[in-house]
């Protein structure tokens, strides 16, 4: 893995900041979760949604399994699913200290979550090892590319590199090779959304807790500072005087192969 290393208390106090106000900004989380449910079965005893956030997406995937267990690192997440839905069921965990037994569930999904796991293939087999024989894991990334031009503007700033190293679809191939048991299929997809401001934008981004980087954030906007990444992201408005923001996204299906 070519990033900096995720301070896993640090990613669970960002999202649990943003669980208020997750869902009112969380337009590529709905985007990706589309993608996600295209590819659910009809039907299974048992569904663990990793990352489940505040519940946004939960009861769409209670809809097709028998029990559903909602797992997210962030305690304000969970808290905000509680009360969302509290006939579920609900567990505070990290994805790469899966608590689940071996062959033991039908369905894993993990919407936009596994980006920050410092060891993907690692956490990708605690998931193999937990599915029951013919299961199914569905998960979408973010890859490598992503949130520009915002991050080239802001790497103009100071020469910085101001965001996660996500995954390249190599590395990602990469990591997949590495997982037993589970054969994959990859489905690309790009997302622009527009923004009239770019304090609209990074009020959406820092909203969904995106706005966590393992690399430090000290003197980002100072008033100067702010003023000129404002003048830079200006030279990319489109032709409806809209800022974009891209975001380019892995759905990955993996199927059980065999049992342990």
């Amino acid at each position: 893995m070519t990033h900096s290393h995720y301070d896993k208390q640090r990613v669970a106090q960002q999202f649990s900041r943003a669980a208020k106000r997750y869902t009112q900004h969380a337009q590529l989380q709905r985007q990706c979760a589309e993608l996600v449910n295209a590819h659910l079965p009809s039907h299974c005893d048992s569904l663990l949604d990793l990352g489940c956030g505040p519940a946004s997406h939960s009861l769409e995937l209670a809809q097709v399994t028998d029990f559903y267990l909602g797992m997210d690192i962030a305690e304000g997440m969970l808290k905000q699913a509680k009360q969302c839905q509290p006939q579920l069921h609900w567990l505070l965990a990290d994805a790469e200290q899966l608590p689940l037994q071996a062959n033991s569930i039908s369905v894993i999904v993990a919407n936009l979550a596994l980006q920050w796991c410092n060891q993907l293939a690692n956490t990708l087999q605690q998931c193999a090892d937990a599915l029951q024989a013919d299961g199914r894991l569905l998960f979408t990334t973010v890859l490598a590319g992503s949130m520009q031009p915002l991050m080239a503007a802001m790497h103009q700033l100071d020469g910085q590199l101001h965001h996660n190293q996500f995954l390249t679809e190599q590395q990602l191939t990469e990591q997949l090779a590495q997982v037993d048991q589970l054969s994959w299929h990859i489905q690309l997809q790009r997302f622009c959304f527009d923004y009239d401001s770019l304090y609209e934008m990074l009020a959406e981004i820092k909203g969904i807790g995106a706005n966590y980087t393992a690399r430090s954030s000290s003197g980002y906007f100072g008033k100067e500072r702010w003023r000129v990444l404002e003048q830079l992201m200006e030279k990319h408005r489109d032709e409806q005087g809209k800022l974009p923001l891209n975001w380019n996204i892995a759905l990955i299906y993996g199927r059980k192969t065999k049992s342990q």
